[in-house]
């Protein structure tokens, strides 16, 4: 399925893109790569022309194509905001890139407990819930149209006694 980058509105494949925000009803809002690739040089590159580079092309493509979608605006305010901070740090040399890695890398080791993952048993269980479910469907779809057929049989008796 294709759609537009909420950036610079450029064509893409929306299976293989990257999600920038969702909507407040959960509808995604996709960026292409090259979008993609400019906010995560802003807000994650060392030297700051990459950064300030970065930011002149995000606020030249949302300048240009000017998008009306709150939910986009305000998450690229938000990344351009942290940018800015992330890059005014890295100048005066308050940032510590040593603190940035270790989050990344707690980010990163956080897997889901072996207590919480799925296994052969729960997708057993789930298979034989689903199929009495589906018996259970069957039997309601039956009596429902069991019940309709009578209703309608009923109203058509009551309509021809009325006339005869």
């Amino acid at each position: 399925m294709d759609s537009i980058c909420s950036i610079c509105k450029a064509t893409l494949d929306t299976e293989n893109a990257a999600i920038l925000t969702m909507s407040g009803y959960g509808t995604p809002r996709y960026i292409c790569d090259g979008c993609e690739g400019d906010i995560s040089a802003a807000t994650g590159a060392r030297e700051i022309s990459v950064i300030s580079s970065a930011m002149d092309r995000i606020g030249k493509k949302m300048t240009e194509n000017n998008p009306d979608d709150s939910a986009v605006l305000k998450s690229v305010e938000e990344i351009m905001t942290e940018a800015r901070l992330r890059a005014e740090k890295i100048k005066s040399g308050e940032y510590d890139f040593d603190e940035e890695a270790e989050i990344a890398e707690q980010e990163s080791g956080e897997e889901i407990p072996e207590e919480l993952l799925e296994t052969e048993e729960d997708r057993e269980l789930d298979r034989k819930e689903r199929e009495k479910n589906k018996k259970i469907d069957r039997i309601t779809n039956v009596v429902c149209m069991v019940l309709l057929l009578a209703a309608f049989g009923f109203l058509a008796y009551k309509i021809i006694s009325r006339f005869l």
